[in-house]
């Protein structure tokens, strides 16, 4: 861990000219961190349920980063938990949630939202390590073309709908113009509206540089956050082998599943049957022929 930390400093105070047009690369030896954030709800411990553990060890078997790191102002607790710790690229680091941000009538805006606390937990650990942030509810499925768009120097941003973007999955290098303006725009131009920063800022962010942003398709939404019941309830419901990862909405589930046995005996869905593609690790089919998960920016006018 300080191997790599040191490694990255050195990296970047040698070799990154923040201002240079164009995206930056990076060397294949570069390390790969992935972040999660979990903060505590009133005084409830931080549970770590047997769906969360999925989302870890999809991560292992398929982007296999050199550190996984699980931010939040508690630890978590139960056998999930000590069982993802078991792998040594697992670790808990402890960090305070961002409670207040900006100013506004002379004083500092109050930050209500436990999740845009977590949004600027996962934008602030993007900054110093760089890598990919993700939802306990993202499955990934084809690491390996993350991590070369991360070495291509692309900031990965996750298409919701044609209204603005979804922070369950993002990824780039720390230095990133879109990542330092976006959680710019928490201290700046912070509102307590459920999308603005998390959504419609980095939609903005992908036009204004364009040449950095790569929108990912296929993933935030797929299954689409406003038709989830045939995810849940059928199978074959959606297309999802080609996907780099799946965020799958699993606070909208209610398919209990607690436990190995809980996944193995239900009913087939295609919920179900991401979760058994990474518990069981399963292997892939090639991916179609022609199949493209960027989304092409249109844009409406040239400046």
């Amino acid at each position: 861990m300080l191997v790599a930390a040191f490694a990255r400093k050195q990296y970047l105070s040698s070799s990154v000219d923040f201002e240079q047009h164009g995206p930056v690369t990076f060397p294949q030896s570069f390390p790969l961190y992935l972040h999660y954030v979990r903060f505590k709800r009133e005084k409830k411990p931080v549970e770590f349920r047997f769906v969360d553990y999925l989302s870890v060890l999809s991560a292992v078997q398929r982007l296999q980063p050199n550190v996984i790191m699980v931010h939040g102002d508690e630890e978590p607790t139960g056998k999930y938990w000590n069982l993802s710790k078991e792998n040594h690229r697992v670790q808990f680091r402890k960090i305070q949630s961002v409670k207040q941000t900006g100013w506004l009538d002379n004083a500092p805006r109050d930050i209500h939202v436990l999740e845009h606390r977590a949004d600027i937990a996962k934008l602030d650990a993007l900054l110093q390590y760089g890598g990919v942030a993700a939802d306990f509810d993202v499955y990934f499925l084809r690491g390996q073309r993350l991590r070369q768009l991360i070495r291509a120097g692309r900031f990965i941003t996750c298409y919701g709908n044609k209204e603005g973007y979804n922070m369950g999955l993002l990824a780039g290098p720390a230095t990133s113009k879109i990542l330092w303006a976006w959680r710019r725009s928490y201290t700046d131009i912070y509102t307590p509206d459920w999308n603005f920063n998390s959504g419609f800022v980095p939609k903005f962010l992908s036009y204004l540089y364009p040449q950095e942003a790569y929108v990912l398709n296929n993933t935030c939404n797929n299954p689409h956050p406003f038709r989830l019941y045939p995810f849940f309830h059928e199978p074959d419901a959606i297309r999802w082998e080609n996907s780099m990862a799946i965020h799958a909405y699993n606070r909208f589930s209610y398919d209990p599943i607690e436990s190995p046995e809980d996944l193995v005996n239900g009913n087939l869905t295609s919920y179900r049957e991401i979760l058994l593609t990474i518990w069981e690790n399963r292997t892939l089919p090639p991916v179609d022929a022609g199949y493209n998960d960027e989304i092409q920016l249109v844009r409406d006018f040239e400046p």
